[in-house]
């Protein structure tokens, strides 16, 4: 869905239903009631490639109307991120499930279609934080995949996308300072920084002092300290990865999962592969690398 079709519908809607919010569109976008189901996977079914479909006018007009009638937005349950990258470093991420919508709604099961992978945690009703952990003991070297899915008590089911990554273990490089960015995604302003210098597979940083709400977090190297970040030949990553970007929830007490920095060999000329610094993964909370972090309040 191009965001100027997306934001002409709501145009529509609003015409309809001034009052309408966006935690209501939200809900009706995840409900699979405005959207076409063009991967047919499932209306409800959040892919990488597609979303949650194709945005449809009419309906969502009269979802709209209904609302403003009085009608409630149908519950449903909200699990971020929608994608888990483990790389070739991380054991375990973290997500969430939270209900969304009017009436009653229960988690019933959460399972996953991978033997290397685990699910637990989870609280009342099922809704709450879970913790997803990677065993790759014994497993070829290769990518592997896996989907999480999410049934509850009301039509429908969520999905998470796992990518994970077995090869050999690395001595980690130095790929230099790297600077973190959280970035409104609304406004596109930075709200949170810190630059992080240290070698190994694993950097930490530390953001503070945010609000709770959705961010997008990005994190560069600057080689030609130009004040540009991700321009060719620099690392660059984008949470949960660059492929399949989606927004980080920040709320209290939630930790930020780790996301990985590949390096990008475009505009490198002479420079081989070989000779390029290895990926890092950017941690939270990681205390025995060696690092610099300044914190930026917003």
């Amino acid at each position: 869905m191009a965001a100027p079709h997306v934001a002409a519908v709501i145009a529509l809607m609003k015409s309809v239903n001034p009052a309408l919010t966006p935690d209501q569109f939200d809900t009706l976008l995840a409900s699979g009631r405005i959207t076409i189901d063009v991967a047919g996977n499932g209306p409800t079914t959040r892919d990488p490639f597609s979303g949650f479909g194709l945005i449809d006018a009419y309906r969502s007009v009269l979802e709209a109307r209904a609302l403003a009638g009085g009608g409630a937005t149908p519950p449903v349950a909200i699990a971020q991120p929608t994608s888990l990258v483990f790389g070739d470093v991380a054991t375990q991420l973290g997500f969430s499930v939270q209900a969304g919508g009017t009436g009653p709604i229960v988690v019933t099961s959460i399972s996953d279609d991978a033997t290397w992978l685990t699910i637990s945690g989870g609280g009342a009703n099922g809704f709450g934080n879970y913790l997803a952990q990677v065993n790759r003991t014994g497993l070829p070297e290769g990518d592997y995949s896996a989907r999480i899915t999410i049934n509850t008590s009301v039509a429908g089911s969520q999905q998470l996308s796992v990518s994970m990554r077995v090869g050999p273990v690395g001595q980690g490089g130095n790929v230099g300072k790297v600077y973190v960015l959280l970035v409104d995604p609304v406004t596109f302003l930075t709200v949170g920084f810190a630059d992080v210098a240290g070698k190994g597979a694993e950097l930490g940083f530390m953001l503070q002092n945010l609000r709770a709400g959705p961010y997008l977090l990005i994190a560069s190297t600057d080689n030609d300290n130009d004040f540009q970040i991700c321009d060719p030949g620099e690392s660059c990553g984008v949470f949960p990865d660059f492929e399949n970007f989606d927004l980080l929830q920040l709320a209290p007490g939630v930790a930020i999962p780790p996301f990985v920095v590949p390096p990008d060999l475009r505009g490198v000329g002479e420079v081989s592969s070989s000779q390029a610094p290895s990926a890092v993964q950017a941690k939270t909370g990681k205390q025995s690398v060696s690092r610099k972090v300044r914190e930026v309040s917003p």
